[in-house]
């Protein structure tokens, strides 16, 4: 199981023709292994949270991660050096997104999975 928002990720060789296709430099960046369950999403790190909110309805136990530990591990990324892909630069963003926005979409999973 790999997931993937751009093409580079492992497992993103499964869709390599639509990368090729439809991903600017997807010659380059192209992944050349394709896994055996591929989850594409918008933004890799959205895609983690989903499927941990969904193992949680399946097992009947929140999974998730809370927002202070998303906040701790954002910023120790930042803090380590790690740059945005899409605003190449470093701090709390992700994919282009704010530090909130992130926020958000764990918050949202969260409420699915504590109202289902």
């Amino acid at each position: 199981v790999c997931i993937g928002d751009g093409g580079n990720e492992v497992g993103m060789g499964k869709v390599k023709p639509l990368i090729l296709k439809q991903v600017p430099l997807g010659e380059t960046i192209a992944a050349a292994f394709a896994a055996d369950i591929l989850l594409a999403c918008g933004v890799s790190n959205w895609g983690g949270i989903g499927l941990a909110g969904l193992l949680s309805l399946l097992v009947g136990k929140n999974l998730l991660h809370s927002d202070e530990q998303e906040a701790m591990m954002i910023q120790a990324m930042a803090d380590c050096g790690a740059v945005d892909g899409v605003l190449k630069k470093v701090g709390t963003t992700i994919d282009g997104f704010s530090f909130e926005e992130n926020l958000q979409i764990l918050k949202d999973i969260r409420f699915v999975v504590v109202n289902p």
